[in-house]
């Protein structure tokens, strides 16, 4: 029966979402291209905040500590991964015209021993993104697996969702 299950499973709709990257990067502004201003850096000085809590620049040092140890560590098997996407703190979302907060996902377990970033543009962030967004509070909790083929990476499925109810 678990066996069918995992099959089941492994046999959806996934996205493969690179590990190994300093999770600092993820939350660097990105250039418009051109000499002027940072595109994502909406965030009035506060830091990203999440249901989680915020993700001040100050805390990218123990993420990474924690990215390092989860690469140097990974889980077998099938796991539940929790994704969500940022609150809206930005100038426009308070009705101002400004920059707005970049839809960098965060992917955690409850332990918080895995935690990663998806920014935008990234492979997998836009089916990560309607996952999120189709699930209550905007929170969506995944089947995930650690796979080293061609690279490090999350497999994420996208479409077989766990069964809740759940409370991290």
């Amino acid at each position: 029966m678990l066996r069918h299950f995992c099959s089941s499973i492994r046999t959806s709709r996934h996205v493969n979402v690179q590990l190994g990257r300093d999770p600092s990067q993820a939350m660097l502004a990105t250039r418009d291209g051109g000499p002027l201003k940072g595109i994502g850096i909406g965030d009035r000085g506060s830091g990203l905040q999440y249901r989680l809590g915020r993700m001040a620049p100050t805390a990218m040092q123990s993420l990474k500590e924690r990215a390092v140890g989860a690469l140097a560590n990974p889980r077998t098997g099938l796991w539940i991964v929790k994704a969500q996407a940022p609150l809206d703190n930005s100038s426009d979302a308070a009705g101002g015209i400004g920059r707005m907060t970049p839809a960098t996902l965060l992917l955690h377990d409850e332990e918080l021993f895995f935690v990663h970033f998806v920014p935008e543009g990234e492979t997998g962030h836009s089916a990560l993104l309607r996952a999120t967004l189709r699930a209550p509070s905007q929170v969506a909790y995944l089947w995930a697996e650690h796979v080293h083929e061609p690279v490090r990476a999350l497999r994420v499925y996208v479409e077989t969702l766990p069964e809740g109810p759940f409370d991290w």
